[in-house]
């Protein structure tokens, strides 16, 4: 008989899915005034 895993114990989720190797994801700093100078207003 094959051994049967709990599925309420603790799993590691680290080791439990891949890990693909995301590159650097630049981003504009938080804030309303951050980039004000590229917003144009609509009205």
């Amino acid at each position: 008989m094959s051994q049967v895993k709990n599925q309420y114990s603790m799993q590691n989720p680290l080791t439990q899915y891949p890990t693909p190797p995301f590159g650097d994801q630049p981003q504009d700093a938080p804030g309303l005034g951050a980039n004000t100078a590229t917003q144009t207003r609509s009205w």
